[in-house]
């Protein structure tokens, strides 16, 4: 029986910024996800609608959002974790920048 060290397994990534979030591009760049990661969850602020937060959860291939009930969030943020040989930091980190808007939250 081979036992590998968890942290040789699997791997790890975390975001935040104080820009709005691109609902429409986040969701195009969430639909590759499931490709990489095995779990994602984040607390967001999205450029149509600046006053509510959303709670970001994936499981595999399933998305949720749901209203959060925090009111004063200032930076959005999003965290991954996958399997080491298929996790992908270019996809994490372009996906994540790309789906930005120029709009800074403010507090």
């Amino acid at each position: 029986k081979v036992k590998r060290n968890h942290d040789e397994q699997y791997a790890h990534w975390s975001e935040q910024t104080d820009a709005l979030i691109d609902r429409e591009k986040f969701t195009k760049f969430v639909s590759g996800l499931p490709k990489y990661c095995l779990r994602a969850k984040g607390l967001l602020r999205f450029s149509d609608a600046p006053n509510e937060i959303v709670s970001f959860n994936l499981v595999g291939v399933r998305a949720c959002y749901e209203k959060h009930s925090e009111d004063n969030l200032i930076k959005s943020g999003l965290v991954a974790i996958g399997r080491a040989e298929s996790f992908s930091l270019d996809y994490l980190n372009d996906g994540f920048k790309g789906g930005r808007s120029e709009t800074k939250l403010t507090s």
